[in-house]
């Protein structure tokens, strides 16, 4: 479901460290997002959190988080990306989570509302 090629790319890293940036890792899908890497969602008053599956990379959050926050009613929409697990994406705003749910569906990641 992601769109990036599946090919390894190495980045230049020289100035990782004088930029305050942790190293480049391998990915399945050579974007270079961390492969285990589990960042918490924002917790916002009055949002509604989604459990994800299929979001790979930083190419697939991109794609979720712009297809979301362009829908009316929403204020916000950021995703914790798990690769090869949940992934959790929290919406603020006036809109139904059918409309959410129905939405990232449609962009091809299976999805529901959190427990």
């Amino acid at each position: 479901m992601c769109d990036s090629t599946t090919e390894t790319k190495t980045a230049d890293t020289s100035n990782a460290t004088e930029l305050g940036l942790a190293p480049v890792q391998d990915s399945s899908c050579g974007c270079g997002s961390a492969k285990d890497t589990a960042v918490q969602a924002p917790d916002v008053a009055g949002s509604i959190n989604f459990d994800l599956q299929g979001l790979t990379c930083g190419s697939c959050v991109r794609k979720v988080e712009t297809l979301v926050a362009g829908l009316a009613g929403v204020e916000s929409a950021s995703v914790a990306l798990v690769n090869g697990g949940t992934s959790t994406l929290s919406v603020a705003g006036d809109v139904s989570p059918e409309t959410v749910t129905a939405a990232v569906i449609a962009a091809g990641y299976p999805a529901e509302v959190s427990a």
